[in-house]
């Protein structure tokens, strides 16, 4: 019985208890009889899709390539002497390193810890930009933050204005 099947059963079995309208206190029967079904279903095997299992074995087989090739990048060392986590993967079924060079992996690698960075900081230049543009009607909404958003303002201010003469307006 697969997982599906069993939780249909029981669906349905509480299904079938709630629609009874008569308590049945001292009748254990069928109770016993349920955990009984419940225990022979639990000792049968979970059947498994063998395509399913293909994938999930390519999916580890992949992922122990790539964690090999980030220890041997870190260390130093080979891929072949970083031990394997899973003892029974064969050695001629695992993937083949990419034909990368060395330096477009570590360029790659570059990208992928500055893009983040990048972004945040947008987001932070971006809110600080809606800010100041928002100030007036913060102010009105807030008037306690009048204060600390007029002296952004002239900060903001001498900003544009030094970078006005940076760039030579």
């Amino acid at each position: 019985m697969t997982l599906a099947q069993e939780s249909a059963d029981s669906a349905e079995r509480d299904r079938a208890r709630t629609d009874d309208p008569s308590p049945r206190s001292e009748d254990h029967s069928d109770a016993i009889a349920e955990t009984g079904r419940q225990d022979a279903d639990a000792m049968q095997p979970l059947t498994i899709d063998r395509a399913a299992l293909q994938v999930l074995r390519e999916e580890a087989e992949r992922e122990l390539s790539l964690r090999r090739a980030q220890a041997s990048k870190s260390n130093g060392s080979s891929p072949d002497e970083v031990h394997s986590t899973f003892g029974d993967a064969a050695p001629d079924r695992r993937p083949k390193a990419s034909g990368k060079s060395a330096a477009k992996e570590r360029r790659s690698g570059r990208v992928r810890a500055v893009l983040p960075l990048l972004l945040m900081m947008a987001a932070l230049v971006g809110l600080l930009v809606a800010i100041y543009l928002r100030a007036p009607a913060i102010s009105h909404t807030y008037p306690n933050t009048e204060g600390p958003l007029q002296s952004y303002l002239e900060a903001a201010n001498a900003f544009l204005g030094w970078l006005n003469g940076v760039l030579g307006r």
